[in-house]
């Protein structure tokens, strides 16, 4: 009989180039952000450690930003297609390691960071790996882990274990954040922040890069279709099998404690049992995580350019004397206002040398109480139309607009963000107030009597009932399409009822029904329509009603900015 080890090697060692062609281990925002940390807080000349390389994609990443990576795995051949493709990259310093997570073949304190991505699920023994990952790392020294996250609920995280084991007989535990927290404490690690995001899996090409037979195939999908409505919600399961997993990302530090002593290779943690039992102090930085995106994508219009803020943002928390600070809340507001003001100057060149109109990218899916993106709908307007109309006020304007009116600072407030005095910052928010006004459609229209008129005109789209859909229609309605260059849209704004209708009605002459699907969806926090053609998302369209008629049209096709739309939505 196999023991998991030979398992484990069976099942990868065949599938190295599999791997490394895989787009869901290629590419995803942890690889982005594990390079901002990287960059940021790893010295000139840093050693990394990738433990559970597998195909090297982490090492890959993180190769500019270090003077030495090694790549360590059991798997032989995964490490061949590492050297292969880290030669082909031109990264030299990349060396490659075989041996397993937890007998590491390094002396003490040999590494500035040791990371892994993807791999610790697949560990038996991840207590002792990440002792000895402490073991190898130098006083002071990084560990970073990416890894598939469990789930919090048991009847959850039960399906969700299943449907990972059946498809991958290698598979051990996705572990919950609490039982991180619990692991990295025990091994002698401070946690400095974590994070997590929604990763859509593509259940037939998931299956398929595993070589699952087909009896445990069906096996998953019975998990999955019998599974209780509240896990299928959690898991966004989708007719074919496809869901969602949440990838979670751990950064912490070494962490000397008094009492601890690190014993070479066995790494025995002597501490105080309060320090591996006491609950961690909320962070500050996540406890107002949700105001500060709402800030960022308020001012920068993408959900990337407001991550990256919040990354910066984060990494210089972790660098100040938190001690020090009157207040965490104002300081983090500051640093992010500003932040976001320099960035959006910055982007003046590219948004000027944009192609056509500038719209921002929709924020699209259900509503979530525990996104950020959520949290900033609650804290106020974000929607597509108000969007539009701060494009055309200047970076500080934007800001001062956005404290006083939407986030309800007070003035004195908005001046010491702003670095300005209270009677300029004033003078700001009247002139950017007054602008707003005069350009943006306003009308307070019930949430229901919005989504009435949407349906309507949906069906009437759906059909091609040019009459219908004109009646739905303002006379003096416009339309503003956004292609950013990549796909056809209209350079200057599209001005009324006919013209509008007309564009809806021939798209329904030139496709078949079936070719071409409306779907209602919250854009923003407001009812809008995703459009497909052919089963692709071609567009996110933003309305303006008057509770009677429409009366703007915000659509966004620039494919960048739909990527970020579940196709579950």
């Amino acid at each position: 009989m196999r023991d998991h080890l030979q398992t484990n090697l069976e099942q990868y060692g065949t599938q190295a180039q599999a791997y490394l062609d895989s787009p869901v281990h290629a590419q995803g925002p942890d690889l982005v952000k594990a390079q901002a940390l990287v960059a940021r807080v790893i010295a000139a000349g840093g050693q990394a450690l990738d433990v559970g390389c597998g195909a090297g994609h982490l090492s890959f990443a993180l190769a500019p930003h270090v003077a030495r990576i090694v790549a360590l795995d059991p798997s032989g051949p995964m490490l061949d297609t590492v050297r292969q493709a880290a030669a082909a990259k031109g990264f030299h310093h990349i060396e490659t390691a075989q041996s397993t997570a937890e007998n590491l073949p390094f002396p003490d304190a040999s590494f500035d960071l040791v990371c892994s991505r993807y791999s610790a699920h697949h560990w038996t023994q991840l207590a002792p790996a990440l002792h000895e990952m402490r073991r190898v790392l130098k006083p002071g020294g990084h560990l970073l882990m990416i890894d598939v996250q469990g789930e919090e609920d048991a009847l959850v995280d039960s399906h969700l274990q299943a449907i990972e084991l059946l498809r991958d007989r290698s598979h051990v535990r996705n572990r919950s954040v609490s039982q991180w927290h619990a692991l990295l404490a025990d091994a002698g690690f401070a946690e400095v922040a974590h994070d997590s995001w929604p990763v859509h899996i593509d259940f037939p090409s998931w299956v398929a890069r595993m070589r699952t037979p087909a009896t445990r195939v069906a096996m998953i999908r019975e998990v999955q279709t019998e599974a209780p409505r509240e896990v299928q919600d959690a898991l966004a399961i989708e007719p074919d099998g496809s869901f969602k997993f949440t990838t979670g990302l751990f950064w912490a530090r070494c962490h000397n404690w008094p009492g601890c002593h690190v014993l070479s290779h066995h790494c025995t943690i002597l501490a105080q049992s309060t320090m591996s039992t006491a609950t961690p102090a909320p962070d500050p930085f996540t406890a107002v995580r949700p105001r500060l995106f709402a800030i960022a994508y308020r001012m920068l219009g993408t959900r990337s350019d407001a991550e990256d803020v919040l990354q910066d943002a984060w990494l210089r928390w972790h660098q100040v004397e938190q001690a020090t600070l009157q207040s965490a809340v104002a300081w983090l507001v500051t640093v992010v206002t500003r932040l976001a003001i320099d960035r959006l100057r910055s982007a003046k060149t590219e948004r000027e040398a944009y192609v056509g109109w500038w719209l921002p990218e929709p924020l699209v899916q259900q509503v979530d109480h525990h996104t950020p993106e959520a949290a900033a709908e609650l804290a106020g307007e974000l929607s597509v139309a108000l969007m539009w109309v701060l494009e055309r006020l200047s970076p500080e304007e934007r800001a001062a607009f956005l404290l006083r009116q939407v986030f309800d600072h007070d003035y004195a407030e908005v001046a010491t963000l702003l670095g300005k005095s209270e009677a300029a910052c004033r003078q700001i928010v009247h002139r950017a107030s007054q602008r707003v006004q005069e350009d943006r459609p306003r009308f307070e229209v019930p949430k229901d009597a919005h989504r009435r008129v949407l349906e309507k005109f949906m069906l009437a789209a759906r059909s091609g009932e040019r009459e219908t859909m004109k009646a739905m229609l303002a006379s003096d309605v416009q339309l503003i399409s956004d292609g950013g260059g990549k796909v056809p849209s209209f350079g200057q704004v599209l001005r009324g009822g006919d013209r509008v209708t007309n564009l809806y009605w021939a798209l329904s002459r030139r496709l078949l029904p079936e070719q071409i699907d409306y779907r209602p969806a919250m854009l923003n926090g407001e009812p809008g329509l995703l459009r497909y053609i052919d089963g692709q998302l071609e567009s996110a369209q933003a309305f303006v009603t008057d509770g009677e008629q429409i009366v703007a049209i915000y659509t966004v096709r620039n494919p960048d900015k739909l990527a970020g739309i579940s196709s579950s939505i």
